[in-house]
């Protein structure tokens, strides 16, 4: 990639402006640009203004990619443009490889402190393209858990180390010998794992080698394009993105198929991405159609999605995606399509309209005349959710309109010969399978969620007897078993060797399922452990029905049943036969009229399509209702459905779905598909309950999911609570292990071998996971004895206790480096920043203050020394679920109290006691810095209780203030002592500001 000479070493950000500036003198050297007049340094002041300016890698990227910057010439020399404005050519992402591009290599580039509190850091490796960096990346050695890279581009980050020149970075890269992540620059935001990445090959297989990684993702041409074409500016939440490989690979299949293309109808095929739901098909899409609108491959790129509000969607998304960089075009009808469509205009390139609207534009212009200055053109058409819409008249029509189009498929289901429509497969409508990331590959990516399946079904027994009693004739079991033919026949029902329970199901009738007491017991069913499911209301469910007026049955039942939950009905048009009959319009009504009582509405029917919309943003928590999961009132529980939804809606907020009608391949798939977007650490799977034929549903399940994810399809499913319960006792032994090797009692305090917290650290994390999915399943703490039978007659006992897993998560939480100031630590494990804070809501203060007061009054009475120390073991043991530094508290107030030197009155409790202890500490140390280093005592307590960050440390230069009254005689004396050597006079108050941020950073440690 890079020549021997473009490797840069130990250079500062001084020496690497100078270094962009060179390269933009040489790439602008022309008359009409720089005039052979290099740039002055007034002129680098002007670029790097610029650059701060923009503030964030949202804008950096509008710069970066932007081509082109102005200033305003400030060289005498240049004669010509003097004092007047020129555009300076920075980047081209068209010119790979060539043209004006130069790569270029900073190694170790030094981050220059911006002052004495700062230290200076060496970075590992930074990307140049013409002087700008853009990628960064970060190493360990192997046996060091990436996450340990990733950690140091945080620190970095929080020490303001990427600001500057460095806030041109777009990607940042960390890297072991074995491992890898990239990800798009997150600014001042959080670092989310969720947009963490490995690189995969083209089969999806995860790059593990470092020379691999380098070789495919960080060598030109993949990193120029990498900044130039696959990183997006997201306006939504004004974030940067970059995408995944496979994203990647599919927007190059698409673009590479149109370098070929032949516009003829015979080769309009131009392939389909099996892309699975939940993989980001609607960014890949957008991706794809952008950049061959731009590039001059194609006059028109289109993009189709199924539905007028997934059109909507897209369309809302594509903007966001776009952040005007390139204009995205709507069609409010097919007047304004045809109109953007004939147009020439750059901005009418990329256009986004439903399948609908450009099947009735191809009906109502497709004979006129005009048309023919369309159909000629060159048009790329991208067709969301191929795998429905395209089938049957409406795509046909679109293709004899436009008959030298290039037609692309999107779909996470594609159609196969094994359940192909009208003998038709996605193959036969748009060509070869470009690209494939199938649901498995998302699990294992952490894009997607797996499944827990749960099968709710008739009594087996039962009715494998009224199956049998009904195909032998006979009105009991004596009369069957009486008879020998009748025998014969009873038992071939019955013996489940014989006949399969599908087989069981052929000879149940539909009307057993329509019921009401069946109704009754599947709404039982639902709300028996709706809490448990829905994590107290804050997940939300689906709920489909086999009918609309099954639909509307159920939807009266759950408001009779559950007049606590909030509760809608959505029905599509198009949803079975019923569009114009009166129990459909009066259930409509009743639903709209209940919806607005409920969220202060005045929705009505004939505007049906304005409550849908709502009905969909507020169960996605999007648009106006985004932030809604803080308002309960707000947010909705259930909403019953036939069709809709069930198929391109995406909500977060939904993990369950309750099932009552029978579906089979890829609508499987897709329905279920609903509950299984990565949220956060309470949503670990989507819940599917089935009832309706639950045995034939059962092997449609197993038929479905083998069609899209092959041989690795039951990895989609999660285990059982039988399975799950063993994994929470095998991880809490092994975990107990660690702790007994070295004699801790009741967990109390970490091991003190390295090997043992690292063991701990990656146990503690499964154990974690182990016990939320449990709960979901069914698992309680307060179970009696803590003992569970199953339907197989196993049993397990739990041996894990509530209290014991509190204990171990303040255990784990104490890994992490207990100083926040600007350099702390960082351990050599892989911890799940999730359990960070720690948290005194966790510990059960109330079994703590009971087990105290007991003690002290034992202690002021005359109860005998046994007795006094059976209490003092069960209250020391309670100290297990504080932090270590908290233990020692608790130890020093009861070592004063036995000892009479401490008085605690009635109505003090013991967490008060500890934060009395906790403050005297504090203020002690205050006061012994204060008087050591020679400082304003007053000063650093108030800086010290204001919960002081990196960010307000020197809030109206509070912190200047407090240093510029330092006693450097005071100080170096105390200084000198510490660190055991000679301090310069110059560089005392240099090294108490630095003491002193960090003690003040760090919550003020043990000086």
């Amino acid at each position: 990639m890079v020549g021997k000479k473009e490797v840069l070493k130990y250079k500062d950000e001084k020496q690497l402006i100078d270094n962009w500036a060179t390269i933009l003198f040489e790439n602008n050297r022309d008359i009409d640009r720089l005039n052979d007049c290099p740039l002055t340094e007034g002129e680098k002041k002007q670029l790097m203004q610029m650059v701060k300016s923009k503030g964030s890698p949202f804008l950096l990227n509008k710069l970066v990619n932007g081509r082109t910057l102005s200033i305003q010439r400030d060289n005498e020399k240049d004669k010509l443009h003097y004092g007047k404005t020129v555009s300076l050519s920075i980047y081209d992402r068209n010119q790979i490889a060539g043209g004006k591009s130069r790569y270029q290599i900073a190694q170790q580039p030094l981050f220059i402190p911006e002052s004495e509190m700062d230290r200076k850091r060496r970075g590992d490796l930074t990307l140049l393209i013409n002087g700008m960096p853009v990628i960064h990346i970060e190493l360990k050695k192997s046996g060091i858990p990436v996450n340990q890279a990733v950690n140091q581009i945080r620190k970095y980050r929080d020490e303001g180390k990427f600001e500057g020149l460095f806030s041109l970075i777009q990607v940042f890269v960390a890297m072991t010998p074995e491992d890898h992540l990239y990800f798009a620059n997150p600014g001042l935001s959080e670092f989310n794992p969720k947009f963490f990445y490995r690189w995969a090959d083209a089969e999806n297989k995860i790059c593990a080698d470092w020379k691999e990684v380098v070789q495919n993702l960080l060598f030109i041409p993949m990193a120029h394009k990498l900044v130039g074409f696959y990183t997006v500016p997201d306006k939504s939440d004004k974030k940067l993105k970059v995408l995944r490989s496979y994203q990647i690979f599919a927007v190059e299949k698409i673009s590479s198929a149109l370098d070929v293309a032949h516009w003829t109808r015979a080769e309009r095929r131009g392939g389909y991405v099996f892309h699975t739901t939940g993989s980001g098909k609607t960014l890949t899409s957008f991706k794809a159609a952008s950049l061959v609108a731009s590039d001059g491959k194609v006059d028109k790129s289109l993009f189709l999605a199924d539905r007028k509000e997934l059109g909507f969607q897209t369309l809302n998304e594509y903007q966001n995606f776009a952040s005007g960089m390139i204009a995205v075009q709507d069609t409010e009808d097919t007047v304004e399509l045809y109109t953007k469509l004939k147009s020439n205009n750059i901005e009418d390139k990329l256009i986004v309209t439903s399948i609908q609207k450009m099947a009735l534009l191809s009906n109502d212009y497709g004979h006129n005349p005009e048309f023919s200055t369309i159909s000629s053109k060159r048009i790329a058409i991208i067709v969301d959710e191929c795998h429905r819409s395209t089938f049957g008249k409406m795509l046909r029509d679109i293709e004899d309109a436009l008959p030298v189009a290039k037609y692309f498929g999107f779909s996470g289901t594609p159609i196969y010969d094994e359940n192909n429509k009208d003998g038709g497969t996605t193959s036969d409508l748009f060509g070869e399978e470009l690209c494939k990331y199938t649901i498995t590959d998302g699990l294992r990516d952490g894009n997607v969620l797996a499944f827990d399946l749960r099968m709710e079904a008739f009594d087996e027994k039962s009715t494998r007897v009224a199956v049998a009693l009904n195909e032998c004739k006979a009105k009991s079991e004596l009369e069957a078993l009486s008879d020998p033919e009748k025998k014969r026949v009873f038992l071939k029902w019955t013996d489940r060797a014989q006949t399969t329970m599908v087989e069981v199901e052929k000879k149940i009738p539909k009307t057993q399922y329509e019921e009401p007491k069946y109704y009754e017991s599947v709404v039982d069913n639902v709300l028996k452990d709706w809490i448990s499911i829905s994590f107290a209301n804050k997940f939300h469910a689906i709920f489909a029905a086999s009918s609309i007026p099954e639909a509307i049955d159920y939807y009266r039942l759950f408001k009779k049943n559950a007049p606590q939950l909030k509760i809608t009905a959505l029905f599509d048009e198009h949803d079975g036969n019923e569009q114009f009959s009166p129990t459909k319009v009066k259930a409509i009504k009743e639903i709209l009229e209940d919806y607005n009582d409920t969220f202060v509405k005045s929705f009505r029917p004939e505007k049906y399509e304005l409550f849908k919309k709502d009905v969909n943003m507020r169960l996605a928590h999007k648009e106006d209702y985004e932030g809604i999961d803080n308002n309960p009132e707000k947010q909705l529980d259930l909403v019953i459905v036939v069709d809709m939804l069930l198929t391109g809606f995406d909500s977060k907020w939904v993990n369950a779905l309750y099932l009552d009608k029978m579906l089979e391949n890829e609508h499987i798939v897709q329905a279920f598909s609903r509950t299984n977007r990565v949220l956060d650490d309470d949503k670990q799977f989507g819940v599917i309950k089935y009832y309706r034929y639950p045995y034939t549903m059962e092997k449609r399940i197993e038929k479905a999911f083998k069609l899209y994810s092959g041989e690795r399809a039951s990895e989609m499913f999660v285990s059982k609570l039988p399975e799950r319960l063993e994994s929470i006792n095998n991880y809490y032994k092994m975990i107990k292990s660690l702790f007994d090797s070295e004699n801790i009692t009741y967990f109390e305090r970490l091991p003190k071998s390295e090997q043992s917290k690292i063991s701990f650290s990656k146990l503690f994390p499964e154990l974690r996971r182990s016990v939320h999915s449990a709960f979901v399943q069914d698992f309680r703490w307060d179970k009696k004895d803590r003992k569970y039978v199953f339907e197989n007659g196993k049993i397990i006992i739990v041996d894990l206790t509530e209290e014991i897993y509190k204990i171990l998560e303040t255990r784990y939480k104490e890994l992490f480096p207990r100083t926040r100031g600007p350099n702390p630590p960082i351990p050599p494990y892989d911890l799940d920043t999730s359990l960070t804070e720690y948290s005194t809501e966790r510990v059960d203060f109330k079994y703590m203050n009971s087990r105290f007061e007991i003690y002290r009054k034992a202690i002021q009475s005359d109860t005998d020394p046994e007795t006094v120390e059976e209490f003092l073991a069960e209250l020391s043991r309670s100290f297990a679920s504080l932090s270590e530094t908290d233990q020692g508290f608790a130890t020093k107030i009861v070592s004063d109290l036995s000892s009479g030197q401490l008085y605690v009155s009635d109505d003090e409790t013991f967490q008060e006691l500890l934060i009395r202890y906790k403050n005297k500490k504090l203020t002690d140390e205050i006061k012994r810095i204060s008087e050591s280093i020679g400082i304003d005592e007053s000063q650093l307590r108030l800086i010290m209780l204001s919960n002081p960050t990196e960010q307000n440390l020197n809030e109206y230069n509070r912190f200047d203030k407090m240093v510029d009254g330092i006693d450097l005689v005071k100080a170096k004396t105390f200084l000198e002592d510490k660190i055991k050597s000679s301090i310069p006079p110059h560089k005392v108050k240099s090294k108490a500001r630095t003491y002193l941020r960090e003690y003040i950073l760090n919550g003020g440690f043990d000086a």
